[in-house]
């Protein structure tokens, strides 16, 4: 007989089941404890609910799948538009750089890779504004100091051409050679700048001693500081102290202390040299009577032409503090600048590390 279906209403009371009937069938013999078969019992045209299952499985998967899918492309598009708007607009920033807005910066709003990227472009953006602003204001001060010679060149050479008188006309062309040694002695110092800057120094580094570089420019220094009336002393240490560096540029670090120091010196004024061999670095130190240095100028000391307001009268280019802080800062060391008052004098210190 037919199996009632309300045994398995159960698992879905609202099934009907009246149409959709199972094609299986099954037979099961019903024995007597004497092992002797009393019948047979058999189970068919039950109701059909392993179809049913098996549709709901399909169509939960199915709109399991469509809901996954929605998922994975709106999730797609937000981090994809996460990645991309910010790539976006630093490419624009970029552009517009690139355009000469050299004051255009990313907003960093992250720490992720692309605020890493963003940082880095405003680190590159800012250094080269500032490496722009120096060469502009390098050119304006180079232009002023050469146009000034020049116009006095000039000058002099037409006064020279319409001047008939011997002795005028010496003049004129005496003036004339002092404003072309000026140019040269100039142009020579930037070229100098130029080189040290630009080009790598170390490859030509070697060990020297620099006790043994300051004696020989000392020498040279004292003798001139006798003929003008200045009071020269060296101090250095009994050993021979060796750095490794260019032996040239060294020298002309020396020399351009050891000149101002002379030049910004008055009769009976002392200029003291001394060396000392420290534990982890060289320090030499130049000290003077001379001058001095205004509190207004300390911070400009090593800028390219900048001259003391109270060493108007002395020659110069002001080119010299800036070669010598450019080959100090080349051999990995420092120099400083400090005065001890107007008319009391000035003191420099060059640091270099010494050899490991």
């Amino acid at each position: 007989m037919p199996a009632d279906d309300s045994m398995y209403g159960l698992l879905d009371p609202g099934m009907d089941v009246s149409a959709r009937r199972s094609s299986q069938v099954v037979e099961n013999t019903i024995m007597n404890e004497k092992g002797i078969p009393l019948g047979k019992l058999v189970l068919s045209d039950g109701p059909a609910y392993g179809d049913e299952i098996l549709n709901n499985v399909m169509s939960g998967w199915v709109a399991a799948s469509i809901v996954a899918v929605l998922l994975a492309a709106l999730a797609g598009w937000y981090f994809s538009n996460r990645i991309t708007t910010p790539i976006t607009a630093l490419t624009q920033i970029t552009s517009r750089m690139a355009a000469g807005d050299l004051g255009a910066r990313a907003d960093v709003l992250s720490t992720d890779e692309i605020g890493v990227l963003g940082h880095s472009f405003n680190e590159m953006a800012s250094r080269v504004e500032e490496m722009v602003g120096t060469l502009r204001s390098f050119v304006a001060d180079a232009a002023h100091e050469l146009h000034t010679p020049i116009t006095a060149l000039q000058t002099n050479l037409e006064l020279a051409r319409d001047e008939g008188n011997a002795s005028a006309l010496t003049l004129y062309l005496s003036r004339a050679q002092e404003q072309g040694q000026r140019l040269e002695a100039l142009v020579k110092n930037l070229l100098d700048l130029s080189r040290i800057e630009s080009s790598a120094v170390q490859s030509n580094f070697a060990e020297v001693d620099i006790s043994q570089i300051i004696r020989e420019m000392a020498e040279q220094f004292a003798s001139r500081a006798e003929q003008a009336n200045r009071i020269f002393s060296l101090e250095l240490p009994d050993e021979k102290v060796f750095i490794t560096g260019n032996e040239i540029q060294l020298k002309q670090v020396f020399n351009n202390l050891l000149d101002n120091a002379l030049k910004f010196t008055r009769e009976t004024d002392s200029i003291n040299v001394a060396v000392k061999n420290l534990q982890n670095e060289i320090m030499i130190t130049i000290k003077d009577s001379g001058v001095g240095i205004s509190r207004e100028d300390l911070p400009h000391l090593f800028k390219r032409f900048h001259r003391g307001r109270n060493v108007s009268e002395f020659s110069g280019n002001g080119l010299g503090l800036a070669i010598a802080k450019a080959i100090v800062e080349g051999h990995g060391g420092s120099v400083d600048g400090m005065s001890r008052g107007i008319g009391n004098g000035s003191e420099f210190t060059v640091t270099l590390p010494a050899p490991s």
